[in-house]
């Protein structure tokens, strides 16, 4: 249960970040989840041990929405210097 909530929370983080950005291509769209996605569950997983059989803890669910903006801050940032060369 805890794998599918980081699933979601990772996704539905970078399709907010879409919105708020105001991606109107449909690649970046997918790009903003699925970098959401892999930041939430690499940082949830990590603070975790790696074991997703029970709930899912607090500490986990704060890591994994940094992650998150991490991951989507890093993409923003790569897009925006791959522009610019």
């Amino acid at each position: 249960m805890a794998l599918i909530l980081l699933l979601v929370l990772g996704a539905a983080l970078g399709w907010l970040v879409s919105v708020l950005m105001r991606t109107e291509d449909k690649r970046p769209v997918l790009e903003d989840i699925a970098a959401g996605l892999a930041g939430a569950l690499l940082a949830g997983l990590h603070i975790s041990n790696y074991s997703m059989l029970g709930s899912l803890r607090l500490a986990a669910f704060a890591a994994a929405i940094a992650g998150a903006a991490i991951a989507l801050g890093a993409l923003y940032f790569w897009r925006k210097r791959r522009a610019r060369g």
